[in-house]
């Protein structure tokens, strides 16, 4: 089969019709599709700066009559549900030689690693149990993990942590020690008068935090 990739007419969850092949592509008419056979598919919409806002893999069958292709089966999409996901623009659409409804030209090649939100993995693909309760972290280098704070922990913050002062974390020339004598005012020969200090008397301080941040639960799996 042809090199097929055509721009689809509508957004949403509608099933795809043909608008026009998109560049060094042909339609799928034009790549010697046959009448309802099932054909499996990778759709993927994009904003203006090229960056993907959604993408879907499936399979089903093409009606060249009404150049559509059916969503008739999900196997996987950036929603991580097996229903049609609602694309905001009409989205690019590769089509691919398939003997069955299995995603047999699957575009994710094995240990493709994608995160869903939902709690099981996809048909097809293998929960990923090696990370738990962490954050996400973008980098433009090599992909690591690190960290020993759960997220939660982190996230149940109420206050940060208290401090008791030590005497000398305590400036010597705005205080004084209360002479051995037991006298109550002693000149510290810096400033003038200083008040007596007991250093008995300090006492650790916190203050309050909230950490209480929104979050949404994803999994991550690999193509089988």
């Amino acid at each position: 089969m042809t090199s097929c990739e055509f721009t689809a007419t509508l957004a949403g969850t509608v099933d795809f019709v043909v608008s026009a092949a998109t560049s060094g592509h042909v339609a799928p008419e034009n790549a010697n599709v046959i009448n309802a056979k099932t054909y499996t598919y990778y759709a993927q919409s994009f904003d203006s700066l090229g960056n993907v806002t959604a993408w879907e893999a499936g399979s089903g069958p093409y009606t060249i009559s009404t150049h559509t292709l059916q969503r008739l089966k999900i196997v996987a999409n950036s929603d991580g549900t097996l229903i049609p996901v609602s694309f905001p623009l009409p989205p690019i659409v590769d089509v691919y030689e398939s003997s069955s409804n299995s995603l047999e030209s699957a575009p994710f090649a094995s240990g493709t690693r994608i995160s869903f939100q939902q709690s099981t993995a996809p048909t097809g693909w293998t929960k990923d149990t090696t990370f738990n309760d962490c954050s996400l972290r973008i980098v433009s280098g090599t992909a690591s993990s690190g960290g020993s704070n759960a997220f939660s922990t982190v996230n149940a913050q109420t206050a940060v942590g208290g401090h008791t002062l030590v005497d000398t974390e305590m400036s010597p020339d705005t205080m004084l020690w209360a002479p051995p004598s037991g006298d109550q005012y002693a000149l510290s020969g810096v400033r003038g008068l200083a008040s007596v200090f007991n250093s008995s008397a300090t006492q650790p301080h916190s203050h309050s935090i909230i950490m209480n941040v929104k979050f949404v639960d994803f999994i991550l799996a690999s193509k089988n």
